[in-house]
């Protein structure tokens, strides 16, 4: 009987586990306000940190109108861990800031769950279009 039941907790167990495979959605991701926002940074991260130095660059404001968009509007793909190729620091108008690590066209903000920008450059293009932190 203690055998029937341990095979019967192992059956249970595996059923569960690859039950649903789909994309989760997360509820606790925070959309954006543009009209809170103060400004947004973003640096380029290198690895080995000893070949290039990267600023931070501050972005424009049709630049934080672009990210505040595709932000809002992504949805949860997957857990990924990875080394940033990119921090994004949102300064809110209120003093508190949000961070997000990126790479290619995945973006985590508090945990590894990612979001899909849907443009492997997009990250790439928003700090080559940047001004340097500074600079008006």
């Amino acid at each position: 009987m203690k055998l029937f039941s341990s095979q019967i907790l192992i059956i249970i167990v595996f059923f569960t586990s690859c039950g649903n495979t789909s994309p989760i959605k997360l509820i606790h991701k925070s959309p954006l306000e543009l009209s809170k926002i103060s400004s947004i940074e973003i640096l380029k991260n290198n690895a080995p940190p000893d070949t290039i130095k990267y600023f931070w660059k501050q972005l424009t404001d049709e630049q934080i109108k672009s990210f505040v968009n595709e932000w809002n509007k992504v949805f949860v793909q997957e857990t990924r861990k990875y080394f940033p190729a990119f921090e994004i620091e949102i300064y809110l108008k209120d003093g508190s800031s949000r961070n997000f690590r990126a790479t290619n066209k995945y973006i985590k903000e508090k945990t590894d769950w990612c979001f899909d920008f849907n443009d492997s450059l997009y990250f790439e293009k928003l700090y080559g279009a940047a001004r340097l932190k500074g600079n008006q």
